[in-house]
């Protein structure tokens, strides 16, 4: 911008000089100064600047009148500057003198200048005048570009978002789906690891499938009292249940199907099960690594037959020393042995289990698992019916079809002969 007004006024300097020239007689002495400054007035120089005619022998100055005491004061105080920057470049047709800009024009016949004058102040106020408009509109572009490309990212970023969303929700269903397939592979087979060694002791199939629904109502039912039951732990707890007696596969058949009660020295071998199973599954711990669902079997193996009072076996744990899933499992184990046929007893009514589980709140069992017990007895009833409803119709088909009796059968019919547990 100061640039264009610079050789704007080199236009209108040489403007100035020409007319001037015409009035040149034989030198300076003879100008006519006041023709000069009417002829100099009709000369228009923008942005308030103004021109001058302007003899440097006799420091004589003729310009617009509105500026006359102004260019003379000016140049009487520059005059010196002005005339030591012209010696160093005497074709020097601009000057850049403190705060003007001058335009130089030379009449050679006179050693006479005409000079274009502009003050900075006033060249960039006149710029900041004209280049406000144009930053006002480049910054309105340049908001509208902003706001154009955020709206842009905006609308690529959401379907991104969604793209990615969707993509992380159907991963995740799949490894769901993955899991709980995964799982279901491992619950069965562990469960059928553990029918196969349930099957040389229980009279009958469905024992673990009853001591698993046991649990699960008894850990459900202590989720009030113990808010870090989880479902998945609950899960957890019922599929390691049917690992309890995995230990049995280790007792000799003598002992394990003796259809008699068992001596001392038996019982002492058959409660070595306990330890059996545990060290089973430690040793799969100690391949595969810690795992929530073997931490929990081990405990169950190991301790599902510790009594609250201190008085059960391997380790003769007391209270809450008994891990919380091997005291569920401890109660869920011995209702299903007394409400279950064995070939060395009948089994006992509801009325009569429930007896012995009260009896044994304290000593045998946890208070707060007796309790749960107690809250949720009618699912515990309605499993009891169903298993004396299959009962009663395995009797009933061997007295139509009368064969050798078989170990259901035999506990079905025969008298009571002892109403303990075995261990």
């Amino acid at each position: 911008m100061a640039e264009a007004i610079q050789r704007n006024n080199q236009q209108i300097a040489h403007h100035a000089a020409v007319f001037c020239r015409e009035l040149v007689v034989d030198g300076a002495s003879e100008l006519d100064w006041d023709q000069l400054s009417t002829l100099l007035e009709k000369i228009l120089v923008t942005n308030n600047g103004s021109v001058c005619l302007f003899s440097p022998k006799t420091i004589r100055i003729a310009c617009q009148k509105q500026f006359e005491s102004e260019w003379e004061s000016y140049l009487s105080k520059h005059f010196l500057t002005l005339q030591s920057k012209m010696a160093l470049d005497e074709r020097a047709s601009t000057l850049d003198i403190g705060t003007h800009l001058v335009a130089i024009e030379r009449i050679p016949e006179t050693g006479l200048l005409v000079l274009a004058v502009q003050n900075k102040a006033s060249i960039f106020k006149q710029t900041e005048a004209t280049l406000r408009p144009v930053f006002a509109l480049a910054y309105v572009f340049v908001l509208i570009v902003v706001c154009l490309t955020a709206a842009a990212a905006t609308v690529v970023i959401g379907r991104y978002e969604h793209r990615l969303s969707t993509s992380n929700q159907n991963l995740e269903r799949q490894v769901e789906q993955r899991t709980k397939s995964l799982k279901r592979t491992r619950n069965a087979t562990i469960f059928g690891l553990a029918k196969l060694a349930d099957s040389r002791d229980s009279d009958t199939g469905d024992h673990l499938d009853r001591i698993r629904s046991f649990v699960t109502i008894l850990a459900k039912g202590l989720q009030q009292t113990l808010p870090d039951f989880s479902n998945e732990y609950i899960d957890t707890l019922g599929v390691a249940s049917s690992l309890h007696d995995i230990g049995k596969v280790g007792i000799p058949d003598s002992v394990l199907l003796k259809p008699s009660r068992l001596a001392p020295e038996e019982r002492a071998v058959m409660e070595t099960h306990a330890e059996l199973g545990a060290e089973c599954i430690a040793a799969i711990i100690e391949r595969l690594g810690e795992d929530d669902f073997l931490t929990v079997a081990h405990e169950i193996a190991l301790s599902h037959h510790e009594k609250y009072d201190g008085t059960g076996y391997p380790a003769k744990l007391q209270g809450n020393e008994i891990p919380i899933s091997a005291r569920i499992v401890a109660l869920a184990d011995v209702y299903d042995a007394l409400v279950s046929p064995r070939v060395y007893k009948r089994p006992m009514t509801r009325k009569q289990a429930r007896e012995i589980i009260l009896e044994g709140a304290g000593q045998h069992f946890d208070p707060t698992i007796v309790l749960a017990f107690l809250d949720c007895e009618s699912e515990f009833i309605e499993i009891t019916e169903r298993l004396h409803a299959s009962i009663e119709e395995t009797a009933q088909s061997h007295e139509d079809h009368p064969t050798a009796p078989s170990g259901d059968a035999v506990a079905a019919v025969q008298p009571a002969v002892m109403l303990s547990t075995r261990p």
